[in-house]
């Protein structure tokens, strides 16, 4: 594995980004909207003989959960994409600008000969 190459393509991962963002945007409000749901849920439906009402809320809560690590595991995920980008933004124009630089130093030849 330390010998395979690897490509990136800055374009796509800049390409990318905003779809990132609007996934985490999209979960966020998806999980604020079922806590609301959970919320109203748990203050109104108290009571019942077959005992729903705290097993459907022990799974919803669950689900609370669980939505809320898969939230915080996408903004790892767009964070290190944003920095990434620019790292390999940075990486990239660095190396092409040394290698113009010994591009034209070496064109000039040697001085003396």
């Amino acid at each position: 594995m330390a010998n395979a190459s690897t490509t990136v393509d800055i374009a796509g991962m800049r390409a990318a980004q905003p779809h990132f963002e609007q996934a985490l945007s999209e979960v966020g409000r998806a999980h604020s909207s079922m806590q609301d749901q959970a919320t109203t849920l748990e203050s109104s439906w108290t009571s019942d003989s077959d005992g729903a009402a705290p097993a459907f809320i022990g799974a919803l809560n669950t689900w609370l959960e669980n939505c809320e690590k898969v939230r915080q595991a996408l903004q790892v995920v767009t964070d290190k994409l944003e920095a990434n980008t620019g790292n390999y933004q940075h990486v990239q124009t660095n190396t092409s600008d040394v290698a113009n630089h010994m591009q034209q130093a070496m064109s000039a030849g040697l001085p003396g000969f």
